[in-house]
């Protein structure tokens, strides 16, 4: 494929790694609603089936770690191309899966798979653009993390009311065989082999410890790792909270699944278009701002007792809407002095926030189906750590000046 010296960032180019990023999200969203029907088909309990879920972001978490490390050695554009054809294997692995230890594995490859458009599109991004720029691709790129709570569980019912679970995966992994083919076609090599870092597993530790002692990193990471906790507690609460709590129907569950999706690809269409005039930190403010809000509401019901459509329902809106914010902004700013290792430092954010992602989707239904205050907690911690560390990023980038 032709391509010039200096790749241009194109929206084009944007849209395809947005797309190929949401695979794994979208994966698992999507098969949310047949849990059960697995769970019955392959002969096992909830709880076995809902550990494919664990496997997933275990494999995730450990994907974006290895990959986004090893693409500052090897470069993007083939290790894109490679982990979307790669899911989409594993895809069909799971759609045929017979059993619960195959369906396990197959679910933890798709997860390891499906990191490498997450960390690597990320990482090329960062190759051709800083600051304001960066924030701004970061949050478009955000706009797609929107589409995967709005579609996944609405594709994953219809594929399940009309051919079965298997065809869940199946449709993903045709869906991930096509953006590995337009990776193919649109993605270009943004990393020169002049500027490419050692493989040598010691020479990857040493960059990860350089990173994370660079303060202005690290906080913009804590940032993310505490929306990434809200995140996932409200996506493994949230079905419970609406439907066993409020009454809703699976159905209606899912429109309002979908609603807050809208709310997070509006909140980064504006962190997009806002992004040549308003520096990342103010932005994400607005984010913080939101958090603390939904955090507020969530803890006064709780103390009350007096959960009901009209707080619960905006405080879940308000949560998500933030992370539109957060995401593409404190990416940007995490990656400012780090760039020359920016597959690694990715590696690094990522793989911690699924690695709390895995932990968090499991202590938020400890309490049981009945109960919402570990999630109340979960937000209000989540929304003072962002606050307390977007204060200190003012003195890092005054120092960075």
């Amino acid at each position: 494929m032709l391509q010039s010296k200096t790749p241009a960032l194109t929206t084009g180019l944007i849209a395809t790694l947005g797309l190929i990023a949401i695979l794994g999200p979208f994966g698992s969203d999507a098969y949310l609603p047949a849990l059960p029907i697995i769970a019955k088909d392959l002969g096992t309990s909830a709880a076995g089936v809902q550990s494919t879920l664990s496997a997933f972001m275990i494999g995730m978490a450990f994907g974006q770690l290895l990959m986004g490390s090893f693409s500052d050695a090897r470069g993007r554009r083939l290790l894109i191309i490679l982990g979307s054809a790669t899911m989409g294997a594993a895809c069909f692995i799971a759609g045929s899966a017979t059993s619960l230890i195959t369906l396990l594995i197959a679910c933890a490859l798709i997860g390891f798979s499906s990191s490498t458009g997450m960390v690597v599109g990320r990482a090329l991004i960062s190759d051709l653009a800083t600051g304001l720029s960066a924030s701004r691709a970061f949050s478009l790129m955000g706009l797609f993390a929107g589409i995967g709570p709005i579609a996944g569980p609405i594709g994953g019912a219809y594929a399940l009311s009309v051919a079965g679970w298997r065809w869940i995966f199946f449709a993903l992994g045709i869906l991930a065989l096509l953006l590995a083919t337009f990776a193919f076609i649109n993605v270009p090599e943004t990393l020169p082999k002049e500027k490419r870092k050692s493989a040598n597993p010691k020479s990857m530790a040493k960059a990860a410890g350089s990173i994370l002692r660079n303060r202005l990193f690290l906080q913009n990471a804590v940032i993310l790792w505490a929306t990434a906790s809200m995140l996932f507690a409200y996506i493994s609460s949230s079905p419970f909270i609406v439907q066993s709590i409020l009454g809703f129907t699976p159905f209606e569950y899912t429109l309002i699944f979908g609603l807050n999706g809208v709310g997070l690809m509006i909140s980064g269409t504006i962190a997009g278009a806002v992004a040549k005039r308003v520096s990342p930190r103010r932005v994400i403010g607005w984010g913080v701002a939101l958090q603390l809000i939904a955090a507020g509401v969530l803890v006064a019901t709780w103390i009350t007792q007096s959960p009901s459509v009209w707080n619960i329902i905006p405080a879940l809106f308000l949560l998500v809407s933030a992370m539109g914010f957060m995401f593409g902004p404190a990416t940007a700013l995490a990656l400012t002095q780090v760039r020359e290792y920016g597959g690694t430092a990715l590696a690094v954010q990522g793989s911690i926030q699924f690695l709390i992602a895995s932990v968090m989707a499991t202590a938020v239904g400890l309490a049981g189906p009945h109960e919402f205050w570990p999630l109340s907690l979960i937000v209000l911690i989540s929304a003072l750590v962002s606050l307390t560390f977007w204060i200190r990023t003012k003195r890092s980038l005054l120092e960075a000046v």
